[in-house]
């Protein structure tokens, strides 16, 4: 009697037992239940947000272009021979041109590849991509510097790739009068003001395909240095650029669509301190290269970190094991 007693007293106390480890293996897997809702699926990867700035070499009238046959074994395509040259100035990207077309599209029969001459002031459209290992984030924009009627569209998921469709004009043919200073030529500022230049060409000759130039740079200025304002072709170069610029004289040129070029200059003294000193040459940045310094910022992903504390994944622990809890002494009452 007594030994089936003890059996029986032992066997309360397994149950017992397996009744708890059930409770808190249940409350356990709640929690890690709740926390597994509360992340993100995936963590992307580092992505570029911003804008990515990029350069078409454009070819010169009389330049020929070929359509060749390219491929290996049973792949064959079209190429060009030679094919449009992208670059870019924005940090880890890289551009690629791969046609010349004569509408903005691509169609399946090669008809729009353009094929021949190129001939001053023609339009023409180029087909190509720029290209990050990181990815483009979906808010990332494209800006060509010296196309137009830029097509393009950033896909979902951070693709490393953009593809786009730009309009560019073949130099020559145009004017190449020298287009007047209206104000602000011969001024003098102090670094980190701005620099207001108005020229006499409508603004019409600018905004579709105009450039800004600054000494002897062969590289136009980012739209993050200057701003382009009407009232003939008015020119704003920013106090955020100009304390980058070494103190001294220094040209402003602008480009039209038309070929015309506006020339001035002006000259960049040292800025005062609060006491009214002389800060002294600042600026350490060339005019050449201060030009693309800021134009697209690189954002990382939110971590797991971020996106859920330790602290709320604490709570959501100590939440379940009271439930766990509160459970057994139900049982046990």
């Amino acid at each position: 009697m007594i030994t089936y007693f003890y059996v029986r007293g032992k066997e309360k106390k397994m149950k017992s037992t397996k009744k708890k480890i059930v409770a808190l293996s249940t409350a356990f897997v709640m929690a890690f239940a709740l926390v597994a809702a509360m992340l993100p699926a995936t963590v992307s990867e580092a992505a570029y947000s911003g804008t990515v700035e990029a350069t078409i070499t454009l070819p010169s009238a009389g330049d020929e272009v070929k359509v060749v046959t390219k491929g290996e074994e049973s792949f064959t395509y079209k190429g060009q021979e030679p094919a449009p040259q992208v670059s870019s100035s924005t940090a880890n990207v890289k551009g690629t041109g791969y046609f010349y077309l004569t509408s903005p599209e691509m169609k399946d029969d090669y008809s729009t590849l353009f094929s021949g001459k190129f001939e001053a002031g023609q339009t023409i459209y180029v087909a190509g991509d720029v290209q990050c290992e990181e990815g483009f984030s979906k808010n990332t924009t494209l800006n060509i510097k010296n196309a137009k009627n830029v097509i393009y569209e950033v896909a979902a998921g951070n693709p490393t790739s953009i593809d786009f469709f730009a309009e560019i004009t073949i130099p020559g043919g145009g004017s190449t009068d020298a287009v007047p200073v209206k104000e602000g030529d011969n001024q003098t500022v102090a670094s980190g003001s701005p620099v207001v230049i108005s020229f006499d060409k409508d603004f019409s000759k600018f905004e579709n395909g105009g450039a800004v130039f600054l000494d002897e740079s062969t590289e136009p200025l980012s739209t993050d240095c200057y701003k382009a304002t009407s009232g003939s072709t008015v020119i704003t170069l920013l106090d955020s650029f100009t304390k980058t610029l070494k103190e001294g004289a220094h040209t402003l040129k602008v480009k039209f669509n038309d070929d015309s070029v506006g020339t001035a200059t002006f000259t960049v003294s040292a800025s005062a301190n609060s006491d009214g000193s002389a800060s002294g040459t600042s600026g350490t940045a060339t005019s050449g290269t201060s030009s693309s310094a800021a134009t697209t910022t690189k954002v990382a992903a939110p971590k797991t970190a971020d996106v859920l504390p330790f602290a709320a994944i604490a709570v959501v622990f100590v939440g379940a094991t009271a439930i766990g809890v509160i459970a057994i002494r139900r049982k046990n009452s």
